[in-house]
C-alpha cells in the first residue's frame, strides 16, 4: 500500500495549475500508470496541452455503467507556503503540497484502486466503470468534463471523487458570479466635491448588498446566503477622483432563489445609489439536489459502515460539477477522502490514513456493486 504514497506524491510533484491551465504532463502520467496495469486509457484535448484522461473497463453483462471522476487540474498556488508546494514532503503523517486535497489525493485513490483491481484479477461480470479525470474544473470544466460528459454512452451513476473525509455531497448551492462596472466623474484630487468618486460609490454599493444579504440570513436561518468580493479596480492616479470601478462579487444562494430574482435585487440596490453602471453575469449555476436514498447510495453507506465510517450527508457551499451530471439525468453525488478545510489553502495537505482507508471504501464499493447485480 506504500505504493499510493508515491503515486500521491508524483501527481503532486507535477504543476496543474489552472490558470494558466497545463493538464498534459499529469495527463500522460496518468495515461502510462494505467496502461503499465493492462488498461486502454485514452487522452482527449478541446484545446492545446489541456488533456482529460478517459478510461473505460467493460464487464461481462455490462448491466450497469458508474462513472468515476476526479480532476487533474489545481488552483494556483500562490505565495507564503512554509512547505514548497510541489515538493509533495511527508511531515506528521500529512502529504503537503498544491492539489494534495484538492484532487490529487483523490485522484491517485482511483488510479490505486484500478491498480489493485488487475492485481487481485478481479473480472467485474456486472459493472462497467468509466474513469475520467479532467481537466479545467478549477475555471467551469469547459474543457474538460462538460463536453466529454455529452459523448459518454449510458451511465447509470457518477461517483465525483471530489469531496473530502468520505461526506457525501448530494447537493449544492447555487452559484452567481457578477461584474458590475460603476461610472463616475473625474475631478482634480485635491477638490473632489467636484467630481463623483467612482471607486467610493462601489465600496457603498457592496456595503448595502453585504447588509442585505446579512438580514435575509438572520430572517431566515435555512437560507445562509454567501456574498464575497473576490475582486475590485478603479481610478487612475492618486491625485485624480476615480471616474470608474469595477468589482467582481461571487454569490452562494439556496434552492427557491431565482437567476431573475437575484439580478432585481442586486440591480434595485445598484440603482440607490447611480444609474451609471453595467451588471455582467461572469458565470451562473442553478442550486441541485439528487437522491439520497437509491440502490448506489444504499451500497455506499453499506461500505462505509464496513469500515467503520458513519455515513454523512452534506449540502455543498462550493460549486461541483455534480450539476452537470444532474443535468443530464445521471444521478450522483460528490464523494471523496481528502482532508477538510484544505483545498484551495496554503500549505494544503492530505492526512495519509484517509488515503489507505479511501483505496479500500472505493475498490469494495464498486466489488459489492458488481456482487448484487449479480441478484438482477
Amino acid at each position: 500500500m506504500k505504493r499510493i504514497l508515491r503515486l500521491t506524491q508524483e501527481l503532486i510533484k507535477i504543476n496543474s495549475e489552472n490558470p494558466p491551465g497545463r493538464e498534459r504532463k499529469i495527463a500522460k502520467f496518468c495515461y502510462d500508470f494505467l496502461k503499465n496495469y493492462g488498461y486502454k486509457p485514452r487522452i482527449l484535448e478541446f484545446a492545446p496541452q489541456r488533456s482529460n484522461l478517459l478510461c473505460s473497463c467493460k464487464s461481462e453483462n455490462s448491466l450497469r455503467t458508474i462513472l468515476l471522476s476526479p480532476h487533474l487540474d489545481t488552483v494556483p498556488a500562490g505565495e507564503n507556503w512554509n512547505i514548497p508546494p510541489f515538493s509533495a514532503k511527508i511531515l506528521n503523517n500529512r502529504i503537503y503540497g498544491r492539489g494534495a486535497s484538492d484532487c490529487k489525493g483523490n485522484l491517485a485513490v482511483g488510479l490505486e484502486a484500478l491498480a489493485q483491481l488487475k492485481e487481485e484479477k478481479r473480472k467485474f461480470r456486472n459493472l462497467d466503470i468509466v474513469f475520467l479525470a479532467t481537466a479545467d474544473e478549477e475555471a467551469g470544466s469547459s474543457l474538460g468534463f462538460k463536453p466529454i460528459l455529452n459523448s459518454l454512452p449510458r451511465l447509470d451513476f457518477g461517483l465525483i471523487l471530489d469531496g473530502s473525509e468520505f461526506k457525501i455531497i448530494y447537493a449544492q448551492k447555487g452559484l452567481l458570479h457578477l461584474r458590475i462596472n460603476i461610472l463616475g466623474k473625474k475631478a482634480h484630487g485635491a477638490y473632489p466635491e467636484r467630481g463623483e468618486n467612482a471607486i467610493i460609490l462601489s465600496f457603498n454599493i457592496y456595503s448595502q448588498i453585504r447588509d442585505l444579504i446579512k438580514r435575509l440570513n438572520k430572517k431566515d436561518k435555512k437560507a445562509q446566503f454567501t456574498l464575497n468580493i473576490g475582486k475590485i479596480e478603479g481610478g487612475e492616479k492618486v491625485n485624480m477622483v476615480a471616474d470608474k470601478c469595477f468589482m467582481e462579487l461571487d454569490l452562494r444562494f439556496r434552492e427557491n432563489e431565482s437567476k431573475e430574482k437575484l439580478l432585481n435585487i442586486f440591480k434595485k440596490t445598484i440603482e440607490k445609489f447611480t444609474k451609471a453602471y453595467s451588471l455582467k453575469v461572469l458565470a451562473y449555476q442553478p442550486p441541485v439536489r439528487a437522491q439520497r436514498n437509491n440502490f448506489w447510495i444504499n451500497c455506499l453507506k453499506d461500505t462505509l459502515l464496513g469500515e467503520n465510517i458513519k455515513p454523512h450527508f452534506e449540502v455543498s457551499r462550493g460549486a461541483t460539477i455534480l450539476n452537470f451530471l444532474l443535468e443530464r439525468g445521471v444521478e450522483g453525488v460528490v464523494f471523496g477522502f481528502s482532508t477538510s478545510q484544505q483545498a484551495h489553502a496554503t500549505d494544503e495537505y492530505i492526512a495519509i490514513p484517509n488515503l489507505y482507508k479511501g483505496v479500500r471504501v472505493l475498490k469494495n464499493f464498486l466489488i459489492k456493486i458488481d456482487n448484487i447485480l449479480d441478484n438482477e
